[in-house]
């Protein structure tokens, strides 16, 4: 692997989502750490915090970047933004097999009916659109066997919690903590996963870099389809530096 390939590694990619405020059916507009288009460069953070939570009932739209385009928070339709971070993860990382994803709810709601009033028409067609138990359902269904994608979300006592209710603050916390101590085998599971991909990581990096030193990487600095396992890049490695000293290797 080469210095760049490296760096690019070990940039942080971070991304928000918010929807236009004249077309909120469109996809969302992804704000990121990288690869910033020409019509939203410059854009303060305090900006893209704004659009990415102007919830429409409680925060007005913002005007953001070159071109004045209004945003409103991707709470309709991308309550739950998961599907949409996979596939811009799979762009960026095209050679990654494997990922972990970490989904974080806000706690179950009710569900979702309707009668003929038109109050409840409207009320039910707009949890269908802000509903995140859709994408977390299609999500488990394709990654949840795999160890590759966990969704915590507390299942019992804040069905009536909405966002304005602030004053609720202890009840969420009591609920969370309960469910959290009911689910500590697998959120340990989560953790144990996590760490172990961070340990390869490192190990990997070393190991890379053992190999460039004792001269195992393509010219273009990628790595090579046949790389030796690990203990013989190790000992070409010391080999290499015996030679610099002026010794030769043992056979």
């Amino acid at each position: 692997m080469g210095q760049k390939a490296a760096e690019r590694r070990l940039t942080s990619h971070s991304v928000v989502l918010a929807i236009t405020k004249g077309n909120i059916d469109a996809r969302p507009t992804l704000f990121t750490t990288y690869n910033t288009s020409a019509s939203f460069h410059g854009c303060a953070i305090w900006q893209v915090a704004r659009a990415t939570s102007a919830a429409t009932t409680f925060f007005k739209s913002i005007t953001v970047g070159r071109d004045g385009i209004e945003f409103i928070d991707a709470g309709f339709g991308y309550n739950n933004p998961c599907e949409i971070l996979i596939e811009e993860a799979r762009r960026q990382f095209p050679g990654y097999r494997q990922m972990r994803v970490l989904s974080i709810g806000t706690g179950l709601g009710d569900v979702v009916t309707i009668d003929n009033r038109r109050l409840s028409i409207i009320n039910g067609l707009k949890g269908m659109a802000t509903t995140s138990k859709k994408v977390a359902a299609r999500l488990d269904g394709q990654y949840g066997d795999s160890g590759q994608y966990y969704r915590f979300n507390v299942d019992q006592g804040l069905q009536d919690v909405t966002l304005s209710d602030w004053e609720k603050a202890s009840k969420i916390s009591s609920h969370t903590h309960n469910y959290l101590s009911e689910n500590q085998r697998t959120i340990k599971k989560f953790v144990g996963g996590f760490a172990s991909i961070a340990q390869a990581e490192e190990r990997y990096n070393g190991e890379t870099s053992l190999t460039i030193r004792s001269g195992a990487v393509d010219e273009d600095g990628s790595r090579p389809q046949d790389m030796p396992s690990t203990a013989s890049r190790v000992e070409t490695q010391m080999a290499a530096a015996a030679g610099e000293l002026g010794g030769a290797p043992s056979s």
